[in-house]
């Protein structure tokens, strides 16, 4: 029977070191955390990096003839599970950021390529943080839904154009983190 020589690190402990290795906590000589956020420079390197990742993900997909739209329907799913919330403005912040997260790591998936998908996986809570930032890109949630279903129609069809409205939809996104980050310099 195996047995253990150190104990598991606990969930929140863990957690505090991979935000400090990011940057955005700083551990205090008193053993207690500050938290810094996120500079400007650092939102944008990461929307950078998520582009990157995502865009690579993307012209695989489309390049590939026999790739799984699974994931794609699936993500397309979960956001329409919410629509009949969306009118009575019920669909927290908290919510959104999390399918938006679903939706960009179906795309990933559909690559299926491992170290793509990895590296992607590795950033994921830091760019949901920045989509809780965000708090949503569009004006209501049903707006959010339809700039989500645009692509992933245009994806469906492998329209090359699905290229630039993610590079449109990842955009708009950093625009809006960068206009917050700059309103509070």
């Amino acid at each position: 029977m195996p047995t253990s020589s150190a104990p598991a690190e606990p969930p929140v402990r863990t957690a505090f070191q991979l935000l400090a290795q990011e940057g955005l906590v700083i551990n205090l000589a008193n053993g207690g955390t500050e938290v810094v956020g996120f500079s400007l420079k650092q939102a944008m390197d990461l929307f950078d990096l998520r582009l990157l990742l995502e865009k690579k993900a993307l012209e695989l997909v489309l390049s590939n003839d026999a790739f799984h739209f699974r994931p794609l329907f699936e993500s397309m799913e979960q956001l329409e599970l919410y629509l009949p919330q969306a009118d009575a403005g019920e669909v927290p912040s908290s919510e959104t950021s999390r399918l938006d997260i679903l939706f960009h790591r179906s795309l990933v998936m559909m690559a299926e390529n491992n170290p793509l998908l990895v590296a992607w996986n590795t950033m994921v809570n830091i760019f949901q943080e920045l989509l809780e930032i965000t708090n949503m890109t569009s004006s209501s949630y049903t707006a959010f839904f339809e700039d989500h279903r645009k692509l992933a129609d245009l994806i469906i069809q492998r329209n090359r154009s699905s290229i630039d409205e993610l590079v449109a939809h990842i955009t708009k996104a950093k625009n809006i983190i960068i206009e917050r980050l700059e309103s509070k310099l």
